[in-house]
């Protein structure tokens, strides 16, 4: 307990004679109060001041922080660990003679603070003067010089001296060297004040892949997990695809994201050049079936059923089944993904649907949402076509048959009636590229996704709709520490009409405003902003939306509980109107925070509290909103 700080402990120890010639032993523990870090002097710092420094350190006063972290937490373990941090913030910044010459810790009476002096010796800044490769180059030179971080004439560094021996090892295990060693060695030369570092490299033998072995897969067959991996049996080792393999493994919604894939590398008796692959996993529950009855401030009473099977028999491939009913909207959907549709990791995907959509609602005497209802049918299918570890692109068609009636009153939606007719039989044309490096699936906190979508309404008949829609996604996640991560969301969308159409149909406008919504803007009533006719809001046929959110540490310690603070900003524009088209200072802008949960039998809930920053006169404001069933 003293080494973890805790010097307000008490122990308690009492034992009773048993039977048998045994006791028994009673150990009674008070933990106490930890001891915090009250001061921390630095004594010798002439270079860099004494705040720059503790920045750095693993121990720290009090703060906001410190909450989450509980660096203000005094340990014997905390105080090495920060004497080498202040070793290795010289290091890093040249100083290669740097000495933590003592460390004086006084504890306060009460055993409740600790104040902690460093005497340091900072020495002189030195240089990098260059490198030599020394070993078995194997003709791979180039490639190792490419991994060097450092620059003739940089401050040294000895992190990065580090990384660039990390980048060599890693540029030679994706070359099948899996057991290389890069041992740098530095030259100093006191009189000009630089370093030169003699990379030393033991490649060792080249290994290629005897037998890759799964174990933790009770259900899902060892040829679906095989389709996940970039490596196979007989082919070269390497590093690097060996982490896109687990990377792309743990997105699969079969595999608990949270319990990552382990591989373990066994050199196979007798032989010097084979190796075989361990790789350990844990199975989540692959089928969810959902039976929900809920509210929502749109839709109002909804009932859903949802059956999701997403290793259909073991196989990787995802059948699902999805039933809708509310005061707004009747749907199904049957879905069915194959991943692996060719041997060369073309997918497949197709839908079959059918819905009743009633669009419109009043958000109080003063407007209303544009009324009408749609009842369309039709079957869509996609494929994927792999262009990278990250990258796909996507092309795909639909056949849909769409019935628009109950047309309100304004006048935009009457002439596009009139003009067009009401009952359409539709040709869809897809394509899109995306890509995706984030870690996981659900919650990530690293990585980027991106996508582009083009949805091109064909003329199949005179009596078809002739329109496009064009939309990019960019969403990004960037660890700041430990306990935060900063995440970007934006979205473009435009769509217009060709041919004969001049317009967007009114049925395919963007919205804006409320939680769930594409054109998110968590204050503001669900699809409220944007241009509006006769009193009514219409939509747009442009569509600016972005967001930055703060995801905060977890305090609930439960992985499918997230917790963020936000700033959303954006609304919907019609470049054909004058008076709603791009504006800057059209834009809505609020703040506030948001918690996520993925409930154990998989149904995602949102909650979000917001206020608007730039509300003006004809803006209808909900702070408090609330979905079902959309992870956002």
């Amino acid at each position: 307990y003293y080494s973890i700080g805790q010097y307000n402990v008490r122990v308690d120890i009492a034992q009773t004679q048993q039977k048998r010639n045994r006791v028994a032993i009673a150990i009674k523990i008070s933990e106490g109060a930890v001891v915090k870090v009250a001061n921390i002097k630095i004594i010798g710092n002439r270079r860099y001041s004494e705040d720059i420094i503790l920045k750095n350190l693993h121990l720290h006063t009090s703060n906001l922080s410190t909450f989450f972290s509980h660096r203000n937490q005094y340990s014997t373990e905390k105080l090495q660990q920060t004497q080498q941090d202040i070793e290795d913030f010289y290091m890093d910044r040249g100083y290669i003679n740097v000495k933590v010459d003592s460390t004086q810790v006084t504890i306060t009476p009460d055993h409740k603070h600790t104040y902690v002096v460093f005497k340091i010796t900072e020495g002189n800044q030195y240089r990098f003067s260059g490198y030599h490769l020394s070993g078995p180059l194997l003709g791979k030179a180039t490639l190792l010089s490419k991994a060097v971080q450092l620059r003739t004439g940089d401050i040294f560094s000895r992190q990065k001296m580090l990384d660039s021996a990390r980048a060599m090892k890693a540029a030679l295990g994706n070359a099948g060297y899996t057991f290389a060693n890069i041992i740098p060695k530095l030259q100093i030369d006191n009189k000009t004040k630089t370093v030169l570092i003699n990379f030393i490299v033991k490649p060792g033998s080249r290994y290629y892949i005897r037998h890759i072995n799964f174990t933790g897969n009770t259900k899902t067959s060892e040829l679906a997990l095989r389709n996940q991996f970039f490596v196979m049996e007989g082919s070269l080792f390497s590093v690097q695809n060996i982490d896109d393999s687990i990377r792309r493994l743990r997105q699969n919604l079969y595999v608990d994201a949270t319990q990552p894939p382990q591989v373990k590398l066994i050199k196979v008796p007798g032989s010097d050049d084979l190796l075989d692959l361990d790789v350990s996993l844990v199975e989540r529950p692959s089928a969810e079936l959902q039976f929900s009855i809920g509210y929502a401030q749109v839709e109002g009473l909804l009932f859903n059923t949802s059956l999701m099977q997403y290793d259909f028999m073991g196989t990787g491939k995802t059948v699902g089944l999805n039933i809708n009913w509310s005061s707004y909207e009747k749907s199904f959907n049957i879905n069915y993904t194959n991943p692996y549709y060719t041997p060369s990791g073309v997918s497949r995907d197709i839908s079959l649907y059918g819905s009743k959509h009633r669009h419109g609602r009043d958000f109080n005497n003063e407007a209303s949402l544009s009324s009408y209802s749609i009842d369309s049918y039709g079957v869509d299918v996609s494929y994927g076509f792999p262009t990278s570890v990250y990258s796909t692109l996507h092309l795909g068609y639909g056949l849909a048959s769409l019935h628009v009636n109950d047309v309100s009153s304004t006048a935009l939606m009457q002439k596009f009636v009139n003009n067009y007719g009401a009952k359409f039989k539709q040709l869809f044309l897809t394509a899109g590229w995306s890509r995706n490096t984030e870690d996981v699936t659900f919650f990530p906190n690293q990585g980027t996704e991106q996508r582009v979508d083009l949805t091109i309404s064909a003329p199949i008949s005179k009596h078809a709709l002739q329109y496009y829609t064009l939309t990019y996604t960019h969403d990004w996640f960037h660890p700041l520490n430990q306990y935060f991560t900063l995440r970007m969301y934006g979205v473009l969308g435009y769509g217009n009409g060709y041919g004969f159409m001049k317009t967007l149909p009114f049925f395919r406008s963007y919205y804006a405003g409320g939680l769930g919504n594409q054109g998110i803007n968590r204050a503001y009533y669900p699809y409220s902003l944007g241009p509006q006719s006769d009193g009514t809001v219409t939509g747009g046929n442009l569509l600016v939306s972005g967001m930055a959110s703060l995801i905060l540490p977890n305090l609930f310690h439960n992985p499918n509980i997230r917790t963020s603070l936000f700033l959303d900003g954006g609304n919907v524009f019609d470049t054909h109107r004058h008076e709603y088209r791009f504006k800057t200072n059209s834009l809505r802008y609020s703040y506030g925070a948001q918690l996520q949960w993925r409930t154990p039998i998989g149904i995602p809930l949102v909650f979000s509290l917001a206020a608007p920053l730039n509300k003006k006169t004809g803006d209808h404001v909900e702070r408090f909103q609330f979905i079902i069933g959309t992870m956002l």
